[in-house]
């Protein structure tokens, strides 16, 4: 790697000055002498020698002079472009080093050379007071680490310049096969209490087999923030795609993947703030827009509360409580309030690893009956520090209960409303050696199922679905 020196021995300076004064070169190689009394010939690996002692002897426009020289020869010649950069660097012109290195790293295929060249960009970015910029630059230089001491530095580094940087970014993006991509019925009957109930369900109430895809996008902006307290405006866009399978659209030919589709989208301003010592807490209001089945289903209105301590350096507890007001669109949606409260309780072991609990209850208020209901809860996850073999694994199980005080199939009225139940286990790998500038492939099994007493919500599945996670 070319690394500029401040203040060069006087032997290399002179012999700078000797060689650039005797030399000059030409725009295509061979690089020949075109005034034989003031020149001589000077090679290509001649010209890159005299660029490099340029850089060690501190004088950048000799190294400017030279580099330019061997990109008239070669416009893609990756050690000229890093010579400029470095030259640029010197003499603080920190943009156009910048887009040196950006062509540096672009046309050279070494790995190293790219390492260097990302790392250079990086430095470059950060010093131009673009954080955003440089993390794009410190990822690139993460994918061509030469060691993992050295991937892990720069992901420490990473940590740093993100929380120095105003705007935060997220993505996710997942895909998973499924047996029930509709949360469909695993019986056709219309069965409640045991008892069958009227005809059977319709095709497209029951499971049907496909890919469900989404993406899951967040951003955010630090509007302002001191050592206690941060105002954050954030932004976030969730899409989920059904694709049916060929056995799904043979047993309901009129349904379509349209039908299956949602999209969410909010907007939101938190202000998070530290309580004394060892307690933290946020406020949080968010307005957005929820679309299903290609139509748009009900506008919403969302404010949050939350209040953390930290009860030692290896647990802590926090507690939540949550308002939704949703306005509907489409008439087959409805108007509710949601009334929501949490629970959370974190601990990590002696041995690195981390469980948790939570416990989530809500209550939806709505004129339709069928809409009225509360839900309960809770799930507990279990995260191993080491990893297992080549992945990380983490694991969890979720329990739920939800009691509907009255509910109608079509003209019947079920007798002491519905009741579900539910269990979801799921496993998740993170493939932390299979990675792509610091994003590394996740993989996670859920299978789960859910018993009523009205068997339309009588469901399971099985399902496995891919993923992307930032390593850092």
């Amino acid at each position: 790697m070319i690394r500029p020196v401040r203040k060069p021995a006087q032997a290399i300076r002179n012999a700078v000055y000797l060689i650039a004064a005797c030399f000059t070169v030409a725009l295509t190689p061979p690089l020949a002498a075109q005034d034989t009394a003031q020149t001589v010939t000077l090679s290509l690996d001649q010209a890159r020698i005299v660029a490099e002692q340029a850089l060690k002897a501190g004088d950048p426009d000799i190294a400017l002079q030279v580099a330019g020289g061997l990109l008239q020869a070669d416009p893609n010649d990756a050690f000229a472009h890093f010579v400029m950069a470095v030259a640029y660097s010197q003499k603080r012109n920190l943009r156009e080093g910048r887009k040196a290195a950006s062509q540096a790293y672009r046309y050279t295929q070494n790995p190293g050379r790219k390492f260097e060249a990302a790392q250079l960009a990086a430095q470059l970015s950060y010093a131009e007071g673009r954080p955003t910029l440089t993390q794009i630059w410190m990822r690139r230089a993460v994918q061509h680490a030469p060691t993992e001491e050295i991937e892990s530095q720069i992901g420490r580094e990473y940590a740093q310049v993100r929380a120095l940087n105003p705007w935060s970014f997220q993505i996710g993006v997942g895909l998973r096969p499924s047996d029930n991509v509709n949360n469909g019925a695993d019986t056709g009957l219309n069965i409640i209490d045991g008892v069958p109930a009227t005809g059977i369900l319709s095709p497209d109430a029951q499971a049907l087999s496909g890919v469900i895809g989404t993406l899951d996008i967040s951003t955010g902006y630090r509007l302002r923030g001191d050592g206690r307290s941060t105002t954050t405006w954030g932004g976030r866009l969730y899409i989920k795609e059904v694709r049916l399978s060929d056995d799904a659209r043979s047993q309901a030919p009129m349904a379509s993947d349209d039908d299956f589709d949602s999209t969410y989208a909010e907007t939101s301003l938190r202000h998070d703030f530290a309580i004394g010592s060892d307690g933290f807490g946020s406020v949080e209001a968010a307005a957005g827009r929820f679309w299903s089945g290609g139509r748009e289903s009900y506008d919403f209105g969302r404010v949050t509360a939350l209040r953390g301590w930290r009860l030692n350096a290896q647990s802590g507890v926090t507690v939540s409580g949550l308002y939704e007001s949703r306005s509907r669109i489409d008439p087959a949606s409805q108007d509710a309030d949601i009334y929501g409260l949490g629970a959370r309780y974190f601990q990590r072991l002696a041995n690195g690893d981390a469980v948790s609990v939570d416990l989530t209850l809500r209550d939806v208020n709505s004129v339709n009956i069928n809409n009225d209901f509360n839900t309960t809860a809770l799930r507990a996850s279990y995260s191993f520090a080491n990893p297992v073999g080549p992945v990380e694994v983490s694991a969890g199980i979720t329990f739920g209960y939800s009691d509907y005080d009255a509910f109608n199939v079509g003209f019947i009225s079920v007798p002491g409303g519905r009741q579900d139940e539910s269990v979801l286990a799921d496993v998740t790998l993170l493939f932390r050696g299979i990675d792509y500038a610091g994003f590394a492939p996740t993989m996670r099994f859920q299978a789960g199922k859910s018993r009523s007493n009205v068997s339309r919500f009588d469901t399971r599945e099985l399902s496995v679905s891919m993923g992307i996670r930032s390593k850092f």
